[in-house]
C-alpha cells in the first residue's frame, strides 16, 4: 500500500474517531431533525445568491455551461406555504458570486462578477449593486460598494448592511479585466456598510483574514465571517477552517474556534442561535471534491456540532432558514476544477428542525 494511500486512510479513521467523539460530547444540544426533498429549483445552475423577504425564498444568478454565454441574470421566489418557485424579473445586469440579504421588505445585491460585453469573459469584479422590491416586482440600481469584488458576503445589523469579504483587484490595477487562475488578483479583507436610509457607504475595520466564497451570518448583535479560501478566488487556492467575530459596536475582530472541516462554495443560514453551513468544496494535492456536511455553530458557546448530511453533496449553492427548515437550493456536483463531469443539479431539499427555527440567513 502507497504511503499516500495510508496516509489518507488514516487521515479518515481519525476523522472519523474525532467526529464520534464530538458527536457524544455535544449530541445533546444538537438540533434534531430529518433532510425532506421539496420543489425541485427550475433553472439548476452555480454560485447562486439568496436572500430571504416575508417568508420567501428568493435565488439569484447563473453561472456556467448551462447558462446562456456563461452567465445569466436568473431570479425565482420560492413560496414554502405552497411548495412552488414563480420566475420573477431577472436581475438588470446579470451577476454571478454576489453578496445577497433581505431587509425590511427589499432584496439587496451586492458586487459579484459581471461580463461587460456579450462576447468578452465574465469574471470582472463589480461594485454596482441593486435592489429588489417584491410588492413592485421592481429592481433599481443603488450606490455602489467602495470596492469592486466578488465572493462576498452580506448581513444586516441594526438597519446596515455589512459587506465583508471576496475577490477583486490588487490596489495597483489600472484597469478593469476578467479574474481567472491565470491573472493576478487577491482575496480581499473589506468590510464595507452600507446604510439604506440613506443610500451611502462607510468603510470599517477589514477582516484579520482576506478571504472569498467564506460563509457569513449576524446573531445577537455581531458578524461572524466561516472559512473560505485566501490567495485568489479559484479552488486551487488555500480553503481555510478560520472563524472571525466581528463587533459593530467597537468596530473590531477577534479569532474564534475553528469550524470543522475547512472549505469554500458553502451554503449557510442562521436561525437567530446558531450559524449553520453545509456543503462546499475542497481541493489539495491528493483529494478534490464536495461536501455533505452540515455542522451548526453556536457563537454563545463558541463550539461547533456535527448534523446529519445533506443527501446531495454540493457547492456554489444557496439557501437559507425559514420556519423550522434551512433550505438547500440547486449548485454544482463536482468541484469547480474545470476538468468537466457531472453539472449543476435541480436539487431542493430542507433541513426540519424537530423544534422552529428563527430569524432568517442567505448565502
Amino acid at each position: 500500500m502507497s504511503s499516500t494511500i495510508t496516509r489518507v486512510l488514516v487521515l479518515l479513521g481519525a476523522a472519523a474517531v474525532a467526529a464520534g467523539a464530538a458527536q457524544m460530547t455535544v449530541a445533546a444540544q444538537a438540533p434534531d431533525g430529518r433532510w425532506v426533498r421539496l420543489a425541485p429549483y427550475p433553472q439548476p445552475t452555480q454560485e447562486i445568491g439568496s436572500a430571504i423577504v416575508n417568508g420567501k425564498l428568493y435565488i439569484l444568478g447563473a453561472y456556467g455551461q448551462n447558462a446562456p454565454g456563461g452567465l445569466a441574470g436568473w431570479f425565482n421566489e420560492y413560496d414554502p406555504a405552497t411548495d412552488r418557485w414563480t420566475k420573477k424579473p431577472d436581475i438588470p445586469m446579470p451577476v454571478h458570486h454576489q453578496a445577497m440579504v433581505g431587509y425590511n421588505g427589499k432584496v439587496y445585491v451586492f458586487g459579484g462578477g459581471i461580463k461587460p460585453t456579450p462576447q468578452g469573459d465574465n469574471w470582472f469584479p463589480t461594485n454596482r449593486s441593486w435592489e429588489f422590491t417584491p410588492a413592485t416586482n421592481t429592481w433599481r440600481e443603488i450606490a455602489g460598494m467602495p470596492t469592486k469584488r466578488g465572493g462576498g458576503f452580506a448581513a444586516e445589523i441594526g438597519g446596515k448592511i455589512y459587506v465583508i469579504g471576496g475577490a477583486g483587484y490588487h490596489p495597483d490595477q489600472k484597469e478593469d479585466v476578467s479574474i481567472s487562475a491565470t491573472v493576478p488578483h487577491r482575496s480581499v479583507a473589506t468590510n464595507e456598510v452600507y446604510d439604506p436610509a440613506t443610500n451611502t457607504w462607510q468603510t470599517k475595520t477589514p477582516m484579520n483574514v482576506p478571504r472569498n466564497h467564506h460563509a457569513g451570518a449576524a446573531v445577537n448583535g455581531k458578524i461572524y465571517s466561516i472559512g473560505g479560501r485566501v490567495g485568489w478566488s479559484f479552488v486551487g487556492s488555500s480553503a481555510i477552517d478560520t472563524v472571525e467575530e466581528y463587533d459593530p459596536a467597537t468596530d473590531r475582530w477577534r479569532v474564534r474556534s475553528r469550524m470543522i472541516y475547512p472549505r469554500s462554495g458553502m451554503a449557510y443560514g442562521t436561525d437567530g442561535t446558531l450559524i449553520y453551513t453545509l456543503g462546499g468544496e475542497y481541493l489539495d494535492s491528493e483529494m478534490v471534491g464536495v461536501f455533505r456536511n452540515f455542522e451548526a455553530y453556536d457563537p454563545a458557546r463558541d463550539r461547533w456540532y456535527f448534523l446529519p448530511p445533506m443527501t446531495v453533496p454540493r457547492h456554489g449553492f444557496a439557501g437559507g432558514i425559514i420556519g423550522n427548515r434551512f433550505h438547500a437550493v440547486s449548485g454544482q456536483l463536482q468541484s469547480g476544477t474545470g476538468g468537466g463531469g457531472p453539472g449543476s443539479t435541480e436539487a431542493h431539499e430542507a433541513f426540519e428542525f424537530a423544534r422552529p427555527a428563527g430569524a432568517t440567513g442567505s448565502r
